[in-house]
């Protein structure tokens, strides 16, 4: 039951994040087209000149980055039959 509580949770979260991301990008598209300004296009200019962006994409590969050390476990040569031997 804890994985499928972790696997709806994941996937909401992914979903709250792709809705943001793209309203902002419709934001940033709409207010250079239409060369709007104001306090809040000029905050969503912000955000989509890059710099933010590039922030935030940096920062989660530093910090969520996934132990692939706990996914494949380290090999140590191979057999007589050619199969992987693992380091125990």
């Amino acid at each position: 039951m804890r994985k499928v509580w972790y696997n709806l949770t994941m996937t909401f979260i992914s979903i709250l994040v792709c809705y943001l991301v793209g309203t902002l990008e419709v934001l940033g598209l709409i207010q250079s087209e239409l060369g709007l300004s104001g306090p809040i296009w000029d905050w969503v200019s912000l955000i989509n000149g890059g710099v933010w962006w590039g922030n935030i994409g940096l920062d989660n590969n530093i910090h969520f980055r996934p132990n692939l050390g706990d996914i494949s476990p380290p090999v140590q040569g191979r057999d007589r039959e050619g199969n992987q031997r693992r380091v125990d």
